[in-house]
């Protein structure tokens, strides 16, 4: 059975106006990024093709950047001893909760959010 999917005015029934749409490739994945608005909020949409996505708030980009710049640059100064950081939260007006989670398989290492 499939799940239903929103209709033209998202999951809520709002016309939704996109500002931004990037599309990027990386490796075999791809990425959707959509910065939009609806009659609650303006957001960012990060969606994959395997049908994972995550809803950031516009008030919380800056945040969550902060977070993901961490990330990356405790990955460059870690790349020669593989040293995997630790996980952090972001939680944002005690609503939303964001994980950053640093993974690794065997094609490489990796940042998870949830």
């Amino acid at each position: 059975m499939e799940k239903p999917g929103p209709g033209p005015g998202g999951f809520f029934g709002d016309m939704e106006v996109l500002f931004l749409q990037k599309d990027i490739r990386i490796e075999q994945s791809e990425f959707c990024f959509e910065y939009k608005e609806n009659a609650h909020h303006q957001f960012m949409l990060i969606s994959s093709l395997r049908d994972h996505s995550i809803l950031i708030p516009s008030k919380a980009l800056a945040a969550f950047l902060d977070v993901l710049e961490g990330f990356c640059s405790d990955f460059e100064n870690n790349q020669q001893n593989k040293k995997i950081g630790k996980p952090k939260q972001l939680k944002i007006d005690d609503k939303v909760e964001f994980r950053f989670m640093v993974g690794q398989n065997k094609w490489g290492q990796f940042l998870k959010v949830k």
